[in-house]
């Protein structure tokens, strides 16, 4: 009984001394890189660019950013386009401005770790997106030239029109991937597959709406983001002259005028407020004369006001006040003078 038990005890002295031959003590500031099996590559490197997602021609900021490797000790040398431009322990950053549209600024960064030069490559280009938008219910008189804007509790449509390109082409709208945030927060069921735009209501208990896109390629290679910021518009009214049954849009009548005539039609022509039927049906309208209310006879036509010189000279200020009848908020209030002269007849 005594011999087996010393038989056992010099197997395990045998056995012990072979577990810890192959045992290696770390390095303790983290630099793993002259331990056998354990390498630092490019992976190990983050990239951080600012702004994340430039426009064309921007100037742009990048970042070397590594959890395994102290970058402030180290030399790093940066190559834009195969020059260098920048060497020497700790440059960390630099920053340089990118081309245009379709172009590719090929950025290289050497940091040399101990005995061994790791290289990281960024391909940087123009990544930004041009955000528009409609106003789909607001009102502008036909044939106007300028742009319809939308106002309180107006509907609007953003559009979405990426810059960048994929597979050496400027990708197709229609072939991107979008996510839609509004104010923040995500919009499920909104975006996807070729949706480059959004339509919404503009809420009217925000000054401000704030709208963001993310596109993306297919493969998600190639993305980028924008933020489009929405303002509503203030309703308003012009006034103008009736000339061959049609306003005479060329010159308004908003800084008042002088009647020596006998009589004159005077067309008040609201913009931008939001109409579903029509004006008459949409908006309440109700004159006035030197602050008195002044009643309109054509019922049909409430926009049209025909007047009469009195023959004798003065002066009246004729206003207007047009509120929505269900966006409260949507409201202009206008008014101009209307200087009479007395009218001379020939003797």
């Amino acid at each position: 009984m005594k011999k087996t038990i010393t038989i056992i005890y010099i197997c395990l002295l045998a056995v012990v001394p072979m577990v810890f031959a192959h045992a290696q003590i770390l390095p303790g500031n983290g630099d793993f890189s002259n331990v056998p099996g354990i390498g630092i590559d490019a992976g190990d490197i983050d990239v951080t660019t600012t702004p994340e997602f430039p426009s064309a021609f921007e100037t742009v900021t990048i970042r070397l950013d590594s959890n395994i490797i102290d970058l402030n000790r180290v030399s790093i040398t940066w190559y834009v386009n195969g020059a260098r431009i920048l060497e020497g322990i700790g440059q960390r950053s630099i920053t340089t401005k990118i081309g245009d549209y379709g172009s590719t600024n090929d950025i290289a960064a050497r940091i040399n770790v101990e005995n061994k030069t790791i290289q990281k490559i960024i391909d940087l280009s123009p990544q930004d997106i041009t955000m528009l938008y409609q106003a789909i219910d607001a009102y502008a008189p036909p044939f106007y030239p300028g742009k319809k804007l939308a106002p309180t509790e107006g509907i609007i449509r953003i559009i979405a029109l990426p810059n960048f390109t994929t597979d050496n082409n400027v990708l197709d709208p229609s072939k991107g991937v979008y996510i839609w945030k509004r104010n923040k927060k995500a919009l499920p069921g909104t975006g996807g597959y070729g949706k480059n735009y959004l339509t919404i209501q503009h809420d009217k208990l925000r000054g401000q709406e704030d709208i963001s896109v993310r596109a993306s390629s297919i493969n998600g290679a190639e993305s980028g983001e924008k933020l489009f910021s929405f303002i509503p518009a203030e309703p308003k009214i012009h006034f103008y002259q009736k000339l061959w049954n049609q306003p005479n849009f060329a010159q308004s009548l908003d800084g008042g005028f002088t009647m020596n005539g006998q009589s004159t039609t005077v067309v008040a022509v609201p913009y931008f407020f939001s109409i579903e039927n029509s004006l008459v049906d949409d908006l309440s309208i109700n004159w006035s004369i030197n602050n008195s209310p002044l009643l309109i006879e054509d019922l049909q036509n409430p926009l049209t006001l025909v007047l009469n010189n009195p023959g004798s000279s003065g002066k009246n200020t004729l206003g207007l006040n047009i509120t929505h009848t269900k966006n409260i908020f949507q409201e202009a209030i206008r008014s101009f003078m209307v200087t009479f002269l007395e009218n001379q007849s020939e003797e």
